[in-house]
């Protein structure tokens, strides 16, 4: 499903799946009109953004937190 047709269904945001993917891939023209003016879209790319760096930043093996 393309992103356009994303935005033309009942729900008026960017899918979470899209959004995790502008990582690596060049969002749309509408995505970018979309993402300027979604408080809600904007934020959950922000969490991704923080997420990549996150695990960018990782060294094999590091372990962020430990479960006891």
């Amino acid at each position: 499903m393309s992103t356009d047709q994303n935005m033309l269904n009942a729900n008026p945001h960017l899918a979470i799946e899209r959004l995790a993917a502008l990582d690596h891939e060049p969002a749309t023209r509408d995505e970018l009109e979309h993402l300027t003016g979604c408080t809600m879209c904007r934020g959950e790319r922000q969490a991704f953004q923080s997420l990549q760096g996150m695990a960018t930043a990782m060294r094999p093996g590091q372990v962020l937190c430990q479960r006891y």
